[in-house]
């Protein structure tokens, strides 16, 4: 639906339309670690709930922004709610998982997560897509979009609760910035996450320059292709958890994040459609593989009582990667004129 408001009004300067395309990022590079400590301090399930609310809203201002540059301070507003639901979800995922009924389970249970994720990306573009052209106006549909993110924030207050506080309070570790990072499990985890959101980077602002040069133009196409790829990471997921639970993180992770980076060779040097089309596939398997058992190590690695704030930092990492490298990659493309 973006992509039908970005541009109107200011004559789609772009200037205006990377600002307004940027904006979610930049305000979650700046709001996570502040959310991180809150919802340390006053609960996760608080923290979500605002969160949904805010994203809510700044959905339906988006849909009403009558200019390129009003859409900025509403993508700014959507990237703090959308900040607010992620870092309290995380957390949330974490305290759950951290009880000795599901901790020997915790890498299927966050693949599974990681699969349902994955398949709200492959529904979601052709979802908007078809609501935008059966009403012919995306403003009506980024209301409705965000009436219902409205209605599951009033459900995750009244229907999610707190994880058990006993197991949060067996172990009084204090949070200290400077031992935080100088741990070398920690420095792992924050480059594995910077390294699966320049993956990201990659795969939105490149892959579908990368289409456009090899004839694959048609942007039903190009969706598909997405469509097919976020399926290969929904079956990944769960078997990426019970792997990494079995035999341990790493020994799926550096598999994964190998096969992602070999895959993304191939694809800059595929000679036609169809080996672009399978070393997408292939790059897609090893995120599959790679990007929940990163999530898993994260929540493994966070200190007890401020799992919020250091799976906010993680989050840092790879806000901070995704927000710096999608526009470098962008200006690498067109200052070498080649994906």
């Amino acid at each position: 639906m973006l992509p039908m408001l970005v541009g109107v009004g200011d004559g789609g300067r772009g200037t205006t339309v990377g600002l307004a395309l940027a904006a979610p990022p930049l305000a979650r590079l700046i709001v996570n670690s502040g959310l991180g400590w809150i919802s340390d301090k006053i609960g996760r399930v608080p923290v979500i709930v605002l969160g949904d609310a805010l994203a809510a809203g700044a959905t339906m201002a988006t849909g009403g922004a009558s200019s390129a540059s009003a859409l900025v301070p509403a993508r700014l507003a959507y990237g703090a709610g959308g900040a607010a639901m992620v870092v309290g979800t995380n957390a949330w995922l974490t305290d759950i998982t951290a009880l000795p009924k599901l901790l020997p389970n915790r890498g299927l249970i966050l693949g599974s997560v990681a699969a349902i994720n994955n398949s709200i990306w492959a529904l979601g573009p052709a979802i908007g897509g078809t609501l935008t052209s059966v009403l012919a106006n995306p403003t009506i549909a980024l209301g409705g979009l965000g009436s219902c993110m409205l209605a599951c924030s009033f459900a995750t207050g009244f229907g999610v609760k707190e994880a058990p506080l006993s197991e949060m309070t067996q172990k009084k570790d204090d949070f200290v910035l400077s031992r935080f990072i100088k741990s070398q499990s920690q420095r792992g985890i924050l480059v594995a996450n910077a390294a699966i959101a320049i993956n990201y980077a990659t795969l939105m602002a490149i892959v579908p320059l990368r289409c456009t040069e090899l004839g694959l133009d048609d942007p039903a196409l190009i969706a598909q292709l997405y469509g097919v790829m976020a399926f290969v990471g929904i079956i990944s997921g769960p078997f990426s958890g019970y792997f990494c639970d079995m035999y341990g993180r790493l020994v799926v992770m550096i598999p994964g994040l190998s096969l992602c980076a070999g895959a993304t060779v191939f694809m800059a040097l595929a000679p036609d459609v169809s080996s672009f089309c399978i070393a997408a596939l292939l790059r897609s398997a090893g995120e599959g593989f790679a990007a929940p058992v990163i999530f898993t190590a994260t929540s493994d690695a966070a200190p007890t009582r401020h799992r919020g704030i250091a799976l906010a930092m993680a989050r840092n990492a790879g806000d901070l990667a995704y927000f710096v490298s999608a526009p470098f990659l962008g200006f690498l493309a067109d200052f070498s004129g080649s994906a």
